[in-house]
């Protein structure tokens, strides 16, 4: 069943995909990662071009905290892979992990990801819930604790 309804769509919206005890666990782990960064660079303990601990740095969503491959996600990723195939039957390469933390009045706008995520997932670890617009199908779908799967070329063309 879902397998056609993620062919038919270009997407699957995937309730508790995680265990919601595990999303809690990495959504206070990067909060306090976040904090760790903060009063790092402000002390000036590491270099600010150093992003090994994240950064507010990021054009698409400018003075918000993210980090590009981060290991709990990374680990996140490789986790929730096999539920992925089984639920699209599409053979999936992780390629990597990005994260951010929202923050009110914080706005991710239309874009496309790089050629590596064909398929994306986007994942509300806690916190309040967003919304996150398909524009294909005019769709709106508030998001907690909820596993988005798409297929980015079909979805924003």
């Amino acid at each position: 069943m879902s397998k056609a309804k993620f062919k038919k769509n270009h997407f699957l919206v995937i309730k508790e995909a995680i265990d919601p005890k595990v999303a809690n666990f990495v959504y206070n782990y990067f909060l306090m990662k976040r904090q760790v960064a903060d009063t790092l660079y402000k002390a000036r303990y590491i270099n600010p071009y150093n992003e090994d601990y994240g950064t507010w740095k990021d054009e698409q969503v400018p003075n918000t905290y993210s980090h590009y491959g981060d290991i709990a996600m990374e680990s996140l990723l490789l986790a929730v892979k096999p539920k992925m195939e089984k639920l699209t039957g599409i053979k999936l390469n992780p390629t990597y992990s990005y994260a951010r933390i929202y923050k009110m009045g914080d706005v991710l706008h239309r874009h496309k990801d790089r050629f590596s995520c064909e398929i994306s997932t986007t994942m509300n670890l806690g916190g309040d819930e967003w919304p996150i617009y398909l524009e294909h199908k005019k769709m709106l779908e508030y998001l907690t604790r909820v596993f988005l799967l798409k297929q980015i070329i079909k979805v924003l063309r």
